[in-house]
């Protein structure tokens, strides 16, 4: 009962926990894109950012983002608030992919395509990890990705 004191819905409560769940990950992946361009981060960034954000998806918290994407695939109001939330999250995470200094020589068109291929191999990563984890991979699923974006145009780190 305490809960629907602050919100007036259950649709609600979901809604306001998926938002911060995401400002939160926006915010943590921020934090360290700062890092970067301010030159505090000296290593090979571009491999501790894809760690992070790998990171960030296998976390516990962020299966229940998943779990609430898939209700949304059938209840359509669920559906509309959450909608507006990872269109949210998508372009701030392109926002970061864009001032990143090894992805922002990319087309823009490559980058974005990048990016939503990221997002689509952790989130479907982090549900398969569960079930069955392939810890033996992850280094190579990295490597993978930073081939793909050397390949698609961005530049090399500077480590």
């Amino acid at each position: 009962g305490a809960l629907f004191h602050h919100f007036d819905t259950r649709l609600d409560l979901i809604v306001a926990a998926v938002e911060y769940n995401l400002t939160d990950r926006y915010n943590r992946v921020s934090a360290f894109a700062e890092r970067v361009w301010a030159e505090e981060f000296t290593t090979d960034h571009p491999r501790a950012l894809l760690k992070l954000i790998r990171a960030i998806t296998r976390e516990p918290r962020s299966m229940v983002w998943l779990e609430v994407l898939t209700a949304a695939r059938t209840d359509p109001e669920l559906r509309a608030r959450v909608t507006p939330l990872l269109a949210r999250q998508r372009d701030l995470f392109r926002s970061v992919a864009l001032t990143h200094p090894n992805l922002a020589t990319m087309a823009e068109a490559d980058r974005m395509t990048w990016v939503e291929l990221l997002r689509n191999i952790v989130n479907g990563e982090s549900v398969w990890n569960i079930v069955m984890p392939h810890y033996d991979v992850d280094d190579a699923k990295i490597d993978a990705m930073l081939a793909l974006a050397g390949a698609m145009g961005a530049a090399p780190p500077s480590a």
